[in-house]
């Protein structure tokens, strides 16, 4: 048997403001309802949770549009989320989810307030990265440590402002060591849209002395 939909959960997704369950059967299913009762709407949520990221083809003008807005008697919600339930029985998933009997996607969107930048980390993403900034339409990327720095010169800056990657190791370590990192990416990375950052977070054994240390250089560094 090849991958089967079992479930479908919706909640905030355009006219579903409370949480809605639809159980999906082996062969074909049906919708039936009368006009307005939200049968198109279901068939959107399945699409956008499978990662329909035309806000035209969800019939609004921007993504967030798929939230539930609101009524005169309901208040609008903060965010939609969709889930759809597989059924995985014969293996046929992609690794690393062949072995899992079900899996489970979750979407989920939230809503923002215009103008403030969104910056988003996905940690470990490797070479997926400018898919991500491209799919999810962040302002910001922020990299991991392990992101080498000419190939996010090269492929992400173009497109995204980057923030990261200095491993926070280097600022327990630091003296010569810490500079020379942080220099390597202000050299790599300053003259482009760029936040100086972290590429995780800052490690609890960190001298206090370092990080001024490193706060005093990047200040020099912009002043030149």
């Amino acid at each position: 048997m090849p991958l089967s939909f079992r479930h479908l959960r919706i909640v905030g997704f355009k006219s579903f403001v409370e949480p809605v369950t639809v159980e999906i059967g082996a062969g074909l299913n049906g919708i039936v309802g009368p006009n307005g009762c939200g049968k198109s709407n279901i068939v959107e949520a399945l699409r956008w949770a499978m990662g329909e990221n035309s806000a035209k083809s969800m019939r609004g003008g921007e993504m967030e549009d798929v939230i539930f807005a609101g009524t005169e008697k309901r208040p609008a919600r903060a965010l939609a989320e969709v889930s759809i339930r597989i059924e995985n029985a014969d293996q046929s998933a992609p690794h690393p989810l062949s072995e899992a009997p079900e899996i489970e996607i979750v979407r989920r969107i939230e809503t923002r307030h215009p103008g403030i930048p969104v910056i988003g980390f996905p940690k470990g993403a490797g070479v997926h990265y400018r898919e991500y900034a491209m799919l999810t339409g962040v302002d910001a990327i922020g990299l991991d440590s392990t992101v080498p720095l000419d190939w996010a010169q090269s492929v992400l800056q173009k497109d995204a402002v980057l923030q990261g990657n200095l491993d926070p190791i280097f600022l327990v370590i630091g003296g010569a060591a810490m500079e020379q990192a942080a220099k390597r990416i202000l050299e790599t990375l300053g003259d482009g849209p760029f936040v100086f950052n972290l590429g995780h977070g800052i490690r609890p054994e960190t001298p206090i002395a370092h990080v001024e240390r490193l706060c005093e250089m990047i200040r020099h560094w912009r002043a030149t």
